[in-house]
């Protein structure tokens, strides 16, 4: 599946350096500062594009890893449905959560050199484990980056769902107050705040809010690739018999996938209170059974914060097949959210040619805070 994204004349023109410059400038920029009218554009033409893109995969996904790389299929992008399927081809950068941060999607970007080597054609990859939104200040600038980058790079773009990408959480996920619904609200809407009438799509920032939960709702829960690696928002499924083919279309299952959480005080499956009523853990043996019966070798995940501790930018759990990845900037944002907290901010980077049999410090790196000068 590949979209051709054809050079204009005048772009040709350009030298590489001014192009690149002059790119940076219109996603960076303009992220934050688009009017109802343009957000709501930019949402769907990210929908027509994904909806493109599932129209092409449908039916392609198989029950699993294995059985996709024996298949007609192995050596394409597809989306079918809920899951994207990565083949063994370049490389590809893991983003966790970044909760209305955008300064630290920036500093990714920069760090890699993303936007220079996508000028230059590379097949360079980001994966975004979801949760784009909410507790930090700068919701509407973090997923207009986003939308932006995928609009442009959309075979290079992958974004998954998080809980927080859902309706309930997007309105009352969080004490502080600082939700995607609350932001839309201040932002578009200068008269008296109706919440019934903002959340029946009735007001400006209601209208928007409402565009964007549906757009949320075609975002893909579960990325695979043919070197082994699954990748969610918050873990392995309740039922660790379940085929990638069953999983695509169980509502449940794709659900656990962006709520539950690893522990290590369970073998199976366990409670979850921190996470509401019906929340649930997953231990070791349910983790491994799991992905022994899709063929993948190891999970990258979100949802949690990762605490500072010694040299460790991440957490690694069951004999380091499984990794949880936290890419807000807390101390070192200006907008993170979590100023109180000393998180470790990171990202993975890892090549997709090669079967990962589990994680190795080398494959993350702490993200980097510098004064951007276009």
């Amino acid at each position: 599946m590949i979209f051709d994204r054809g050079f204009t004349s005048a772009e040709i023109r350009e030298s590489q350096e001014d192009r690149i410059r002059r790119v940076k400038k219109e996603i960076y920029e303009k992220a934050g500062k688009r009017s109802k009218e343009e957000m709501i554009r930019l949402a769907s033409e990210v929908r027509v594009t994904l909806e493109e893109e599932k129209r092409r995969g449908g039916g392609k996904i198989k029950d699993s890893i294995p059985d996709i790389l024996d298949g007609q299929n192995g050596e394409e992008i597809f989306f079918d449905d809920n899951i994207i399927y990565l083949p063994k081809k370049g490389e590809a950068i893991i983003v966790g959560d970044v909760h209305g941060d955008p300064e630290s999607i920036i500093s990714i970007l920069e760090q890699n050199r993303f936007i220079e080597e996508m000028e230059k054609g590379s097949n360079l990859k980001i994966i975004f484990l979801g949760d784009y939104i909410d507790r930090g200040k700068k919701s509407k600038q973090a997923i207009e980056l986003v939308l932006d980058l995928k609009k442009r790079y959309p075979n290079n773009i992958f974004l998954l769902r998080g809980n927080h990408e859902e309706r309930g959480m997007m309105v009352f996920g969080e004490k502080s107050g600082d939700t995607f619904a609350k932001e839309m609200m201040d932002t578009f809407d200068e008269d008296e705040k109706k919440e019934m009438d903002f959340l029946g799509g009735k007001t400006n920032g209601g209208e928007v809010f409402l565009e964007y939960h549906n757009l949320f709702k075609i975002f893909p829960s579960v990325l695979v690739a043919g070197n082994g690696l699954i990748a969610v928002h918050g873990g392995a499924p309740c039922d660790s018999g379940i085929s990638l083919r069953k999983m695509n279309s169980d509502k449940v299952a794709l659900k656990e996938t962006r709520w539950v959480d690893p522990s290590t005080k369970f073998l199976g499956i366990g409670d979850n209170p921190r996470r509401g009523m019906g929340g649930k853990v997953f231990g070791k043996d349910h983790f491994l059974r799991f992905m022994e019966r899709i063929g993948a070798t190891v999970m990258a995940r979100s949802h949690d914060i990762v605490m500072k501790k010694g040299n460790n930018i991440v957490s690694k759990f069951f004999k380091n097949k499984l990794v949880t990845i936290f890419s807000n900037g807390g101390q070192k944002s200006t907008n993170s959210g979590y100023k109180g907290q000393a998180i470790s901010p990171s990202f993975a980077r890892i090549s997709l040619e090669v079967v990962k049999e589990g994680w190795e410090d080398p494959d993350f790196q702490a993200i980097t805070y510098k004064e951007l000068n276009l």
